[in-house]
């Protein structure tokens, strides 16, 4: 496998999912110089938050050995929980 340069698209094409309602967004934060996003995925239902950013980092880490520790801050949501907080962290991160 060909590994691609770390990069907003990179990024949300990996947590992308194929299932209906999984997506993830980053921005890159010239504040901060780093990547910061949302991922929204079905099998966060019923699992724990330090469970969701452990898969989250396992899969970046995999992914971006090089370059992983250039993404800052990664919010995780089942659908259900998006459906009632998404605009508004949406608007927090990316406005």
């Amino acid at each position: 496998m060909i590994k691609v340069p770390i990069s907003e698209k990179a990024l949300n094409d990996l947590f992308s999912g194929d299932t209906e309602g999984d997506f993830a967004e980053f921005k890159y934060d010239v504040g901060i110089e780093r990547f910061v996003g949302d991922v929204v995925n079905h099998r966060f239902h019923r699992m724990t938050i330090p469970t969701r950013q452990a898969w989250i980092w396992k899969r970046l880490q995999k992914e971006f050995p090089q370059d992983y520790k250039q993404v800052s801050l990664i919010l995780a949501f089942s659908p259900a929980e998006w459906e009632e907080v998404g605009d508004p962290v949406r608007e927090a991160l990316f406005e």
